[in-house]
This record gives structure tokens, sequence and C-alpha cells, in this order.
């Protein structure tokens, strides 16, 4: 059996996760950037806990108050519970930001 990872780019940007040790080749038919960036040791988990944001109304930004006191991951679902991504600002450690190309409304989980 091999350890060879095909990643066929339909739709880009394409993240491949390599753990330690593993050789990585990359090979292109058409001229496209890759971008490889190494990521070190994960570490200890934050506090236990989190936060649970509701946006009611639909909003490109939603702003999220937080106060975990730190700089927490986010993940975001739409009212109808289907993840989705925006951009993340972290204004302070009690206060972030989401922000998405069309007005949404749902929830955003801080842990």
């Amino acid at each position: 059996m091999s350890d060879d990872v095909v990643v066929e780019l339909l739709d880009l940007p394409v993240v491949v996760e390599v753990t330690a040790d593993t050789p990585l080749t990359v090979l292109l038919d058409d001229p496209v950037a890759v971008e490889l960036i190494a990521i070190g040791v994960p570490g200890p988990p934050g506090p236990s806990g989190g936060y649970t944001h509701t946006q009611g109304a639909a909003a490109t930004t939603w702003t999220i108050p937080h106060n975990l006191g730190y700089r927490p991951a986010v993940q975001a679902f739409t009212a109808g519970g289907i993840s989705v991504w925006g951009t993340l600002a972290h204004l302070d450690d009690n206060t972030c930001t989401l922000s998405f190309a069309v007005a949404i409304t749902g929830t955003a989980r801080c842990a």
C-alpha cells in the first residue's frame, strides 16, 4: 500500500495536511502557484468552556463579544446548520469579528 496522497485541483485553494517526516512531492500539469506552509507542534488545549454567538439579524460582519480572555478559534454555521467560512479578525482578547461576502444569520462557536 502506498502512502501517496493524490489531490485533484478542481477548486482552488487546496489545503493538504502532511505529518512530520512524510515526503512531499508536488506534480503540476499547469503553471500553478504553490505555497508550502510549515506549522509547528500544536500547543496545549485552551481553557474549557467556550462561547456560542447567535447572529439573529443577517449581516456581512458579525461582532462577537466572547469575553474568553484569549483569541479563540471560531467556527461559523448558517441558521440551517451548514458550516461556512468567513474572515476572522481578533479585535482584542475578548472580541472578534467574522466577515462574509453576503449577509447571513447563524451561530459562531468560539473555543
